[in-house]
């Protein structure tokens, strides 16, 4: 199992959605808990540990999400319907703090048979002497993190992912996978194979979107075959039990 599917470090940045407890190779210590506000609810949290020698100012801001790829942020014009607070803080050497992620949209603006996505972003900047004595100028100031955060409707409060599962079907065509999530919930993969060939980890960042198709390519050398096998992530980014599916 890829303990870190939801998490993705690209250019210095480390990605993420769901899960327990875990470290990027920094000693940034966070939560892998999906972060999921249910409709009502004014605002949830977001953890991070400073384990290192140093302290860090940390900036912080929520966008959308871009479902195409799973780790982008895109660009609209609308305004995101949530905040963070503090946007600046200083996370000092073994500190612990939690920003709150506050709902400041109105809940007749989002669907009521589905969930909503969107992104947390984490900059830390280390001290000016720290960039100084860094090799890597850029990786040491650019160096983020970013969440997913669900908004949930009240009526699917209660879902899981797990008794979602049955409701993905697949069909290939050419080199493509796609996946049909006739599911109110977004869902991840933790792993996919296709005649014993893996989709590439940097494919399954792609979310799973509620009633909508999801593109996945494959490899090159992916055989034919009549069955996908597969399986999710739940809640705390535990794998969840291998499916195998007709194509």
């Amino acid at each position: 199992m890829r303990k870190l599917v939801s998490c993705f470090i690209i250019i210095g940045t480390l990605l993420f959605s769901n899960a327990t407890s875990a470290n990027s190779n920094s000693n940034i210590l966070f939560s892998l808990q999906r972060h999921t506000l249910i409709e009502g609810e004014k605002s949830i949290s977001i953890g991070l540990r400073n384990s290192e020698s140093i302290p860090y100012l940390v900036q912080s801001s929520v966008g959308w999400l871009d479902e195409s790829t799973g780790v982008k942020e895109l660009k609209k014009a609308t305004k995101v319907p949530f905040i963070i607070t503090p946007p600046l803080h200083k996370l000092a050497s073994g500190n612990y703090y939690e920003w709150r992620v506050l709902f400041t949209g109105n809940t007749s603006d989002f669907p009521v048979d589905r969930e909503s996505v969107y992104i947390a972003k984490f900059l830390l900047i280390p001290p000016s002497e720290e960039k100084k004595k860094s090799q890597n100028m850029d990786l040491a100031v650019m160096r983020s993190f970013a969440f997913k955060v669900y908004y949930r409707p009240k009526v699917l409060k209660d879902l899981l992912i797990e008794n979602q599962q049955d409701k993905l079907s697949f069909k290939r065509v050419d080199d493509k996978l796609i996946v049909t999530n006739n599911s109110p919930l977004y869902m991840t993969f933790d792993e996919v194979k296709v005649g014993n060939v893996s989709v590439k980890e940097s494919e399954l960042f792609k979310p799973l979107i509620p009633f909508s198709e999801q593109v996945f390519s494959l490899p090159s050398n992916t055989p034919v075959s009549k069955t996908v096998e597969w399986n999710l992530l739940d809640e705390t980014s535990f794998s969840l039990e291998k499916k195998t599916s007709q194509l």
